[in-house]
């Protein structure tokens, strides 16, 4: 659809675009209030992205100038969409991440070249409100103040949840792309983008009692005229697991009591024998946990498998064991043309703050997936869930290991498990972008269907 310059599409993959009143509100404590001060100055009115490749771009204009968005976050989770530039035949991106609340959010991105450009936005799979599409004309400021930090903290301590940390500067700032994140040892990612005179830090997947460090050299973060640089590391360590459960809370005494665990059957209710000697009455709660959301989309809950075709808070599959467990085996697959975000999490204790740790999140690119992964030896909860779907993705297997890794004398899986010989080899590191040439360290290596991380030496 054109209008004005304006154009509003989809990608390769059907979807919906909805236009909405009334998507504001001025109390910031309210659904679709604006996030923090900053972020106030949306309109009323809005275009919804429904969970799929939608997309938004500019008519042309004269660069330099600046692009406002005003963007709102419908859920609850954590939302990243990828704002394009597009000049001269080539295009850059970068992240713009709404944070885990439904509010509004403004970014900002100044383009300092003269000469025709467009910017393209898209959902990158998930579900947002486009509120407003601002552009001005670009006028660089005078002075020779140095770039300095005027808000937020060069040292953080933070829940390891799924979130993100934003700096402030004293003047607007882009960044170059190359900053060095240290501390990576799982399948974590960390992510820098900025917008007007803010640098935000994505994160998932932080393990616990961790330390992260994003290292800025020379050049890296600066000035929107790139004269001025910022230097120097900003780090993060995450806290620990909650406390684990008492007599008298929620789900107390609903831990499966032996270990490993097989969920298939996955419609079965009360398969396990309890710590508390419970039974379960229903297929939603522990320590046995299939649920999918209903409607026009709803998946479905077989002997063989889960299908999630929705991402509301009703779509996911829990456990609750009451012994130490070395690592989880799940096989995953999906419908053609699926795009998917599907969060495997672990905590202590489910009920009390902060709650799910991320171990990995799946996409669509690591599907088919057969595989072990690690759980932290003070887990005790474990949920599957697709942050984002738009298509149709299946949990066809979920196994808990006992302490010692064993899942039972049933199991075949992992011995499935083959690598193609004639697939290509692929390395990645811990932030998930693909190397070339590894130099010597810590990588994800995959090969066909396997993937399992690796030392270079």
């Amino acid at each position: 659809m054109t209008f004005n310059g304006m154009v509003i599409g989809v990608g390769a993959t059907s979807s919906r675009i909805v236009a909405m009143p009334g998507c504001l509100s001025e109390d910031g404590s309210k659904d679709y209030g604006p996030a923090t001060d900053d972020d106030k100055g949306a309109t009323a009115n809005c275009i919804q992205f429904i969970n799929g490749s939608e997309y938004v771009t500019t008519p042309a204009v004269q660069g330099p100038c600046v692009i406002t968005y005003y963007l709102g976050n419908p859920s609850t989770s954590q939302q990243t969409v990828k704002l394009y530039t597009i000049a001269g035949g080539n295009e850059t991106s970068q992240d713009l991440v709404l944070g885990a609340k439904k509010r509004i959010f403004k970014f900002t991105s100044t383009y300092t070249n003269a000469g025709e450009v467009r910017f393209r936005l898209e959902s990158n799979g998930k579900k947002i409100d486009v509120n407003d599409i601002i552009i001005e004309r670009y006028i660089a400021p005078d002075g020779e103040e140095p770039l300095e930090l005027t808000a937020g903290s060069l040292d953080n301590t933070i829940e390891y949840t799924d979130a993100s940390l934003a700096l402030t500067f004293n003047q607007e700032v882009k960044y170059e792309g190359t900053a060095t994140i240290e501390g990576c040892h799982q399948f974590e990612t960390i992510s820098v983008g900025t917008s007007g005179t803010k640098l935000s830090i994505a994160y998932e997947a932080l393990d616990a009692n961790s330390t992260y460090t994003v290292k800025f050299p020379e050049g890296v973060l600066t000035n929107v005229a790139g004269d001025k640089s910022f230097v120097g590391e900003i780090k993060i360590t995450t806290k620990d697991f909650p406390r684990e459960k008492i007599d008298g809370e929620t789900h107390w005494g609903k831990a499966a009591k032996t270990l490993p665990l097989n969920f298939a059957p996955f419609n079965e209710t009360a398969p396990f024998e309890t710590v508390g000697s419970l039974v379960q009455t229903s297929q939603n709660d522990y320590p046995h946990w299939c649920q999918v959301g209903g409607g026009t989309n709803a998946g479905e809950v077989t002997a063989d498998h889960v299908a999630f075709r929705s991402s509301s808070s009703s779509d996911k599959v829990m456990a609750y064991y009451g012994e130490e467990a070395k690592k989880m085996y799940i096989e995953v697959d999906a419908d053609d043309e699926t795009t998917v975000r599907l969060k495997i999490q672990e905590t202590r204790n489910a009920d009390i703050a902060p709650t799910w740790r991320t171990i990995r999140v799946l996409t669509e690119k690591d599907l088919p997936f057969k595989g072990e992964l690690e759980l932290n030896p003070a887990s005790r909860f474990i949920k599957i869930t697709p942050a984002s779907v738009s298509g149709t993705v299946r949990l066809n297997a979920f196994r808990i290991s006992d302490a010692n890794g064993n899942f039972g004398e049933d199991f075949s899986g992992i011995s499935d498990i083959t690598a193609d010989d004639n697939a290509p080899v692929e390395y990645f590191n811990m932030q998930g972008i693909r190397v070339d040439s590894p130099a010597p360290g810590l990588y994800i290596r995959r090969q066909g269907n396997r993937v399992e991380k690796v030392i270079v030496k």
